[in-house]
C-alpha cells in the first residue's frame, strides 16, 4: 500500500519474533505439464501422512535504523500476521512497509515531519483483530490503518475503522464486501470477481472443460472465489463436476479428494491459503490424482513447515500465467527497488 510511510519504523509493543509459519517456498512456476485424467475404480485409497520436506527458513523482517519520535510525526498503524500459520504474508508486508517508510522519510516525510509505523501482530487469528485495532486507535493514536492481509480478518477490522472514522487500506484482502463497509475503507488489490474471471480465461486457454472445486467452506475468501469462478466458468461453456469443501485447519482431505477423483476432472480449482494447499496437493498425488491444480493468490506464500509442490500448480494473475519480470527489463524504479532489497537481505 502506498501510504505516507514512516520514518524509521517504530514497532508498537515488541519487535516481531522470529516466525515459523506453515508456508511453501516461493519459487517460480515450473513449465506447464500436460493435463492427465485420473484413474479410478475399486475402493478409493486413503492418503498417507505427507512425507517430511526439507524446511525453508521463514524470512525475518528487515531491520532499519531507529530514531527518536517526532511529536508531530504521522502515526500509521500496521496490523498483520507476524506469527501463526500465515506469518510469511505479514512479514513480506512488513518489509515492504518499512522500505516505503524509509524512502518517504528520506524525502522529507509528510509536511516536513516523518511518518512512524506502529506494528501489531494479529497472530493469524481472527479473534485478535478487535483488540489489536482498538489498541492502535485508542492507545497508539494512529491516524490511519494498514491491514489486514486476509479477507476474514479484514472483514472484522473494516467496520471498526469505519465506526471510528479512521481510514483503513488492506494490501491484499480481495472480498468485495470489505470496501462496501463504508467510505473509510480501501484496498490496494483486485477483487474476487476479477481474479475469478482471469482464472476462467486461463483455464479455458488450456482447453479445460471439466473442473472440480475444493475450498474452505467456512472462510469468505474460499467461498467467494469459488462462487465467482463457477459463474464465469459455466458462462464460458465449461462444467463444474465436483464441489467439495473443508474446514480451515483440517489435516486429512482424503474424503474430498476421493470424491473429486471419481468425477475425473481436467483440473482442480483450489482457492486456498498456502499451508492447506501444500497438504492438499501432496495428498492428492498420493491418491493418484495427477491433474493440475489452479491456484489463487492465497497460495503465494512461504515458510518452514510445508513445501508446496509448485510443479503441480498453475497460477492465473492479471490476464495469463504468472511470469517473473527480470530487473534488467523493468522500469528504473523497479531496478532501484530490487537494488535496495538486495542490499538489505
Amino acid at each position: 500500500p502506498e501510504v505516507a510511510a514512516s520514518s524509521p519504523p517504530e514497532v508498537a509493543a515488541s519487535s516481531p519474533p522470529e516466525v515459523a509459519a506453515s508456508s511453501p517456498p516461493k519459487t517460480s512456476e515450473a513449465p506447464p505439464q500436460a493435463l492427465a485424467s485420473t484413474q479410478h475404480g475399486g475402493a478409493p485409497p486413503q492418503a498417507s501422512t505427507p512425507s517430511s520436506v526439507e524446511p525453508t527458513p521463514t524470512p525475518e523482517p528487515l531491520q532499519l535504523p531507529q530514531s527518536p519520535e517526532d511529536p508531530l510525526a504521522t502515526r500509521v498503524g500496521l496490523f498483520i500476521p507476524l506469527t501463526g500459520s500465515q506469518a510469511s504474508f505479514g512479514i513480506d508486508a512488513l518489509n515492504g512497509a518499512k522500505l516505503a517508510v524509509d524512502e518517504i522519510n528520506e524525502q522529507g516525510g509528510v509536511l516536513d515531519h516523518p511518518v512512524n509505523l506502529l506494528v501489531k501482530d494479529t497472530e493469524s487469528r481472527t479473534e485478535q483483530i478487535a483488540a489489536v485495532v482498538g489498541e492502535l486507535i485508542d492507545t497508539e493514536k494512529v491516524v490511519a490503518l494498514i491491514g489486514e492481509i486476509t479477507t476474514d480478518r479484514t472483514l472484522v477490522a473494516a467496520p471498526l475503522a469505519q465506526e471510528r472514522g479512521i481510514p483503513l487500506i488492506t494490501p491484499s484482502a480481495t472480498n468485495e464486501k470489505i470496501t462496501a463497509v463504508g467510505n473509510y475503507v480501501f484496498r490496494a488489490c483486485y477483487i474476487d470477481a476479477f481474479q475469478a474471471a482471469m482464472m476462467t480465461k486461463f483455464a479455458r486457454s488450456l482447453d479445460v472443460d471439466k473442473v472440480a472445486m475444493l475450498f474452505d467452506g467456512n472462510n469468505p475468501y474460499g467461498t467467494s472465489l469459488s462462487s465467482a469462478f463457477k459463474v464465469d466458468f459455466v458462462k464460458q461453456g465449461g462444467s463444474i463436476v465436483a464441489e467439495e469443501s473443508y474446514r480451515g485447519g483440517d489435516v486429512d482431505y482424503a474424503t474430498q479428494l476421493n470424491a473429486i477423483k471419481l468425477k475425473n476432472p481436467d483440473i482442480v480449482f483450489l482457492p486456498s491459503y498456502f499451508a492447506e494447499a501444500a497438504v492438499i496437493i501432496k495428498q492428492a498425488r498420493q491418491l493418484g490424482i495427477e491433474v493440475p491444480f489452479l491456484g489463487t493468490d492465497g497460495i503465494d506464500g512461504r515458510g518452514d513447515d510445508v513445501s508446496l509442490p509448485f510443479r503441480h500448480v498453475r497460477f492465473a494473475k492479471a490476464a495469463a500465467a504468472r511470469e517473473p519480470c527480470p530487473a534488467a527489463s523493468a522500469s528504473a524504479a523497479a531496478r532501484e527497488f530490487v537494488a535496495v532489497v538486495d542490499a538489505l537481505v
